[in-house]
């Protein structure tokens, strides 16, 4: 054998022990490892998803390599990471793919109404409110903490951040505060369409701020169930931090699936307890007692069933730990706690699909709230929400 043999054959083993060793590495990180491999579609190679439930960066996002949206928000765990393929920066604003988040734009009306000059646009005290309601949700996510995240967007943006929102100027239809129709209408269209950046779409919440809507001109606000479409329309209450807060929460809960029973329209239910029904939207959260509690929330759905039809005064709307009963409720007023049962309206309201004496039921809200119905491009319309407090 020659020296060329040699040298030839000492080449083709190095190769192969090279080729081996690539090999048992390969086999030793695992298919889902793999940088060549995106398994769930998100965007991130498998490398980097390391399912640990903890953020470090793009190189060790802490997500699942086999679910493209790991904290279940509606947003992919690509988009959270490295933003949108359409320029959008959702990383700078915040979100992350281990926690819940949820994005709003806020534009506004200016007008004359009330008797001077003002701005309906949001002040720092009411987004710190629907911040606060949602930090504090009994929501579980990836990361170990519980709450959601919310981004509201309103001008002149957050650390410098160039910021989508503004006034709407859209023209005579909207000089005097009010929007032409209501969130279907050609007016709020238009307005959306010169003002919501085509690249939000699907991420960011739409809500516009004014003085009314002509659809129902006494009406606090109106918002697609599904979808993404607000109107908080508090008139002459424009500044009025509570009433404001609490029905961006309320709005934004059609958005996110819920109605004014939780799950169905009957409306005004003493037992539930959420900022969706019109009885709880501007005194928020109640206690046992039916007193305000002083926060806009969602029914955790813990609230006995109420039979119109055979109400047990004694054992009021909760259960409290120690007992079976939580403080009595004089569901027909009449001064006492009556010891048998009793037939009473207790929810009484002329547009409710629910009229007569009927069995009422809480909803477990936070259980249900579908965060992931920003994305859908078409919704039905809610009805005009509450009238607007005096």
């Amino acid at each position: 054998m020659t020296r060329a043999h040699v040298h030839l054959l000492v080449a083709i083993a190095i190769l192969f022990t090279a080729a081996i060793t690539h090999a048992e590495r390969a086999a030793a990180r695992g298919p889902s490892k793999s940088c060549y491999v995106d398994s769930d579609g998100d965007g991130l190679a498998n490398c980097v998803e390391d399912h640990t439930g903890v953020f470090r960066s793009a190189r060790s996002t802490g997500t699942d390599p086999h679910v493209a949206d790991t904290d279940d928000d509606g947003i992919s765990d690509g988009d959270e990471v490295n933003g949108t393929a359409n320029g959008l920066n959702l990383p700078a604003m915040g979100v992350n793919p281990l926690h819940k988040d949820i994005l709003l734009e806020y534009d506004w009306l200016n007008d004359f109404e009330c008797g001077a000059a003002h701005s309906h646009r949001p002040t720092a005290a009411m987004l710190a409110v629907v911040r606060d309601a949602f930090a504090s949700a009994p929501v579980e996510n990836p990361d170990g903490q519980s709450g959601i995240r919310v981004y509201q967007d309103v001008a002149p943006g957050k650390d410098g951040m160039d910021s989508g929102s503004n006034l709407v100027v859209n023209g005579a239809a909207v000089a005097n505060g009010y929007l032409e129709g209501g969130i279907g209408s050609a007016d709020y269209v238009n307005a959306e369409a010169l003002n919501f950046s085509a690249n939000r779409h699907g991420y960011f919440h739409y809500v516009i701020f004014a003085h009314g809507y002509t659809a129902a001109p006494g009406s606090s606000g109106q918002a697609s169930i599904g979808g993404h479409r607000m109107l908080i329309t508090l008139g002459c209450g424009y500044s009025d931090v509570n009433p404001v807060a609490y029905t961006i929460v309320h709005e934004l809960g059609h958005n996110l699936g819920l109605l004014h029973g939780g799950d169905e329209q009957c409306n005004r239910k003493p037992n539930y307890n959420s900022v969706m029904n019109y009885r709880f939207q501007f005194t928020g959260a109640m206690d046992c007692l039916q007193h305000p509690l002083g926060r806009p929330d969602y029914s955790d759905g813990t609230r006995r069933p109420l039979n119109e039809n055979g109400l047990v005064e004694t054992d009021g709307v909760c259960q409290l730990p120690t007992t079976r009963r939580g403080p009595p409720i004089d569901w027909n007023r009449n001064h006492v706690i009556d010891l048998n049962p009793v037939s009473h309206d207790v929810n009484f309201y002329p547009n409710s699909d629910c009229p007569g004496l009927t069995l009422l039921r809480d909803y477990d809200d936070w259980s249900h709230i579908q965060l992931s119905s920003v994305r859908r491009p078409m919704s039905a319309a809610s009805e005009p929400c509450a009238p607007v407090p005096d």
